[in-house]
């Protein structure tokens, strides 16, 4: 349900321009860095993005950019 949930408010986000005419607003992450970082792992454990192709380093870079915060963490991480 929360993938679901999520997937859905990234597509809203590009889609619908906000008041100001821009295609998205920028949404900041304001909640501490450790509840994204699990979020990340969650739903990288759980296959959620590529049927479970995608890594977690591009994931992270996603949500960073998406929710304008630095994790750092993932840039230590190597591939699988």
């Amino acid at each position: 349900m929360i993938q679901v949930y999520l997937e859905d408010k990234l597509l809203n986000i590009k889609r619908f321009p906000d008041s100001s005419g821009n295609k998205s607003s920028k949404i900041k992450w304001t909640a501490s860095k450790s509840a994204l970082v699990e979020l990340i792992y969650a739903l990288h454990a759980y296959g959620a993005f590529n049927d479970g192709a995608s890594d977690i380093k591009v994931i992270s870079r996603l949500f960073e950019t998406t929710f304008d915060i630095e994790l750092g963490i993932f840039t230590t991480l190597t591939s699988k």
